[in-house]
Parts: structure tokens; C-alpha cells; sequence
């Protein structure tokens, strides 16, 4: 699959003369020097990259010196800001974006340049995501009755790992005591205990490791951090809270005290 990047936060890339890395993350060494050998302590698991940096090199032209002008000003505006700095599938128009930070324009002008104009320029970014995301979020949405568990199946449809699905439960007929997950090819199994009353929406971003209690709608909203409620079963063998594989990934909730709306969203992910 070819690439090229196209914007960050918003802005046009130059589009000629273009030279850019649009290769994957440097994943880290995981040797370890032993006597006569070496160890790899991460043995059969995947190891994920800590940081992206991309370069990417091109040239603006213009019909004016003004028009230039604001090509320039409008990159340099962006220079520290971190936003999505999108690519774009060659083959197919479909797009991705990888949140990053834009740490330095560099401008030369040579002298072949003068009086000519056009603008090279050669940017660098850095991004901590491991991924490349789809824009649109992906929506699973199921009614799980009390006391019943509800099996249902998602399925990326990228070629990386999505570890940052997040989860709400808006209980419908009563009070939760407690939300089961399951996902046992997996290796993830954790439970939110209670209580969790009508009008309140239990959200848990499996990403940022957050557990929040949203009351609504009446205003003003009370969000409650409720972290010391979740806990990890002793069968969760996952990295995270909620790594969905590429394919098929078939997961039972189980709700107590009462039944509501169970939601799952998460973004496609391409290294």
C-alpha cells in the first residue's frame, strides 16, 4: 500500500518536488546481551514503537508574492501545535490521521530560487499513536438485559491492533451493580462495580485508562472519576484493557441489577 501525506491540522502541504517518510515507527531493541547470546524479553509478543518521527520535504508555488506569502505564514502558524496530520491511501483516496506535533520548518532559499515564486521547505513531525486512523469512528450498540449476557462480535478491519476503544453503558430500568467484560481469545476479562444509576453513563476509554460517571441531562452535568470501581480478573492476560484484534473479536457482557445500552466505538488502524 502506497502513501502520501496531504495536511496538517489543516493546512495544505506543499505539493511539489515532494520527498517524505511514509514508513513505519522504529519499534525498539528488545535484546538483552547474555552470556554466548542474546535474550529477547519480550519473547512471541508484539513490541510497539514509542514514537513516530516523519520528515517530509516539498515546495510551494504561487501565482503572487502575497499568495506565497500566505502559504508560508499559515505553516509556520502550526509550528509546535499538535493536530491530525493526515495521509492518503494512492490507490484508493481513503484517508487516515495520526494525531502529531509539527516540531520544525525549515525554509531555504537558494539562489536559484531568487525572484522565483516558490518555497522548499522540509518539515519534521513526532507522534506518540503506534497507528494511522480511519476518520469515521465505528459504532457496535447492543440492549443487554439484566442478568443476561449478551455476546456480540466486532471487527477491525485494519492491520494493527485498536487499543483505545472506548466503552459507555447507560443503565435503562433501574440501578447496575456491576458490568462484566469478557473476551477470552483475547486474554481480557475486568468488571465495574457499582452503582450506576438511571440518567448516569458509565464511559471507560480502554486508551487513556480512564473510568468516568456521567450524570445527565439535567444540568449541570456531574462527571465523577471512578477508577477505584474497575478491576482486572485474574484470567486478564491482555497488555490493555481492551486490544481489539484485526478480525473477528467475539465479547460477552454481562450487566447486574439492571439492564441498559451498551456501546463500543473505535477507529479502524493501519500501521
Amino acid at each position: 500500500m502506497a502513501y502520501k501525506l496531504i495536511s496538517f491540522f489543516g493546512v495544505t502541504l506543499p505539493e511539489r518536488m515532494v520527498e517524505e517518510d511514509v514508513g513505519t515507527p522504529t519499534v525498539d531493541s528488545a535484546l538483552i546481551d547474555n552470556i554466548g547470546a542474546s535474550l529477547d524479553y519480550f519473547g512471541a509478543n508484539q513490541r510497539y514503537a514509542r514514537r513516530h518521527t516523519l520528515t517530509y520535504k516539498g515546495m510551494y508555488t504561487a501565482a503572487s508574492a502575497a499568495a506565497l506569502d500566505t502559504l508560508i505564514n499559515n505553516l509556520y502558524a502550526k509550528l509546535g501545535t499538535y493536530g491530525d496530520l493526515v495521509r492518503q491511501r494512492i490507490s484508493t483516496g481513503q484517508q487516515q490521521n495520526k494525531r502529531a506535533r509539527l516540531l520544525s520548518v525549515r525554509h531555504q532559499r537558494p539562489i536559484q530560487h531568487a525572484g522565483a515564486l516558490v518555497a522548499e521547505v522540509e518539515l519534521s513531525f513526532e507522534s506518540a499513536e503506534r497507528a494511522w486512523r480511519v476518520p469515521d469512528i465505528v459504532t457496535h450498540q447492543s440492549n443487554i438485559n439484566a442478568g443476561s449476557p449478551g455476546t456480540f462480535t466486532v471487527t477491525p478491519v485494519g492491520n494493527f491492533v485498536v487499543e483505545d476503544p472506548t466503552i459507555t453503558f447507560i443503565p435503562g430500568n433501574g440501578t447496575l451493580s456491576s458490568l462484566r467484560l469478557v473476551c477470552t481469545a483475547l486474554g481480557v476479562d475486568w468488571t465495574y462495580t457499582g452503582p450506576v444509576f438511571i440518567a448516569t453513563t458509565l464511559s471507560i476509554h480502554c486508551g487513556n485508562q480512564t473510568v468516568r460517571a456521567v450524570t445527565s441531562p439535567l444540568p449541570p452535568a456531574v462527571l465523577v472519576y471512578a477508577y477505584a470501581n474497575f478491576a482486572l480478573a485474574g484470567a486478564h492476560t491482555a497488555r490493555s484493557w481492551l486490544p481489539l484484534a484485526p478480525g473477528d473479536n467475539s465479547i460477552t457482557v454481562t450487566a447486574t441489577g439492571a439492564g441498559g445500552l451498551f456501546t463500543l466505538s473505535y477507529y479502524h488502524k493501519w500501521v
